[in-house]
């Protein structure tokens, strides 16, 4: 006897049952382990390199652009604005300076207006702006970090979701929306910090005007008369509002000779070239931090558009397949050809098979007598017998009448 089974028992041919003894529990496989073999001396590589497709690389390599641009921009930006004024301070003119000159006086007229207590002197703006600015960079910092945050949080969840096979929460109406929100957050940073970038371009103007007068003082061998004449003008680089006076030092930083004038003290140039490096550096670091992190939320933008677009294939393929059935069903219906009625005066062609209804010959005459209320019959023929027979529209008439 065949059995498929191991139940401990045999039975012969003849009926009769021969036990033996069950081995099933003393055997116990031993479970096979596979070991890896050993990388050497570059595992650690191998399981980062291992390790980095499961991670957002292009996300995290965009919040450390972020982070490090926003850090440099906040230092440098802060330390350009105070070493500038300590240089005005220290080097600038007696009249028209940035960091001495008193700010401006307002007084509301009767008509509910500010205006100047007196236009002749429209005080320095300086302080006020300067100090405004960096209010400005210590609030937009943690702004810009917390966003950051947020855009690698958005882009880890994409890439976890893009290996589970279910749902996740990048696919319900919360996740898309915020999706959606940190990508136009994502432009708008490029664009504003794209603006950023050209007001830290004025800072670096500035100082590249101000090495150029350096240049002529001490690089080109001019007559000692000329020195004087070489001057940083504060009013022309809008730094300094012009106002009512007769002062040829007013708002001028200039080489040696005007300088002996008591009446008129021009700033120190001399001196001023030798200390311009330092802010001169720290607004090219600024402008260099505000184009890193526009190109870091550049690549935030790119990362979160094309996770969002990668996550709506992958969730709309199964609708996507139903969609297609359906449209496939519904084109195979519309060009199914359409039983009509059949009209006046049409032939069909004889047909060799045998019609299912009986012959009019054996119904008797009156399968041909119409009655008197009874509705004309149109003209069809039978293919079989070649006579005529009743149109659909006399039979309706026929049941509505009985």
């Amino acid at each position: 006897m065949t059995d498929d089974g191991y139940r401990g028992y045999d039975i012969n041919e003849e009926g009769d049952v021969t036990e033996f003894y069950d081995h099933r529990d003393e055997f116990k496989p031993t479970p096979v382990i596979e070991k890896k073999p050993d990388a050497g001396c570059c595992s650690c590589c191998i399981s980062c390199c291992t390790g980095a497709h499961k991670t957002p690389c292009a996300s995290i390599f965009a919040f450390v652009m972020v982070i490090i641009g926003i850090c440099a921009w906040t230092v440098c930006g802060v330390m350009g604005i105070d070493q500038t004024t300590k240089l005005f301070l220290e080097y600038g003119p007696d009249d028209g300076n940035p960091a001495t000159d008193p700010e401006p006086e307002w007084i509301l007229s009767v008509t509910g207006q500010w205006r100047l207590l007196d236009p002749d002197k429209p005080g320095n703006y300086w302080p006020m702006v300067t100090e405004r600015l960096k209010y400005c960079m210590y609030a937009i910092a943690p702004l810009t970090v917390a966003f950051a945050i947020a855009m690698l949080v958005d882009g880890t969840a994409s890439s976890k979701e893009f290996r589970s096979p279910t749902r996740g929460c990048k696919s319900t109406s919360g996740g898309i929306c915020c999706s959606v929100f940190l990508i136009i957050c994502a432009y708008v940073g490029i664009i504003g910090w794209s603006l950023f970038m050209g007001f830290n371009a004025l800072g670096v103007y500035y100082y590249r005007m101000v090495q150029e007068r350096c240049r002529d003082r001490f690089d080109r061998n001019f007559d000692n008369g000329v020195y004087s004449e070489i001057c940083v003008d504060l009013v022309q680089m809008g730094i300094v509002q012009f106002k009512n006076t007769r002062s040829q030092a007013y708002g001028k930083i200039c080489g040696d000779g005007p300088r002996a004038a008591e009446t008129d003290p021009y700033g120190d140039l001399e001196e001023y070239c030798e200390h311009y490096h330092l802010p001169y550096g720290l607004f090219i670091g600024s402008l260099v931090a505000a184009g890193v992190l526009m190109l870091g939320y550049a690549n935030f933008a790119m990362i979160l558009s094309a996770n969002r677009s990668l996550l709506n294939k992958k969730f709309s393929r199964p609708m996507a397949k139903h969609r297609a059935a359906r449209a496939k069903a519904q084109e195979e219906e519309d060009a199914a050809p359409l039983l009509s009625a059949p009209q006046a005066g049409s032939r069909m062609a004889p047909s060799a098979a045998p019609s299912m209804y009986p012959p009019p010959s054996s119904i008797g005459p009156a399968y041909m007598t119409p009655r008197q209320d009874e509705i004309g019959m149109e003209n069809r023929f039978d293919p079989y017998y070649n006579q005529p027979v009743r149109s659909d529209k006399s039979v309706d008439y026929y049941f509505k009448r009985c």
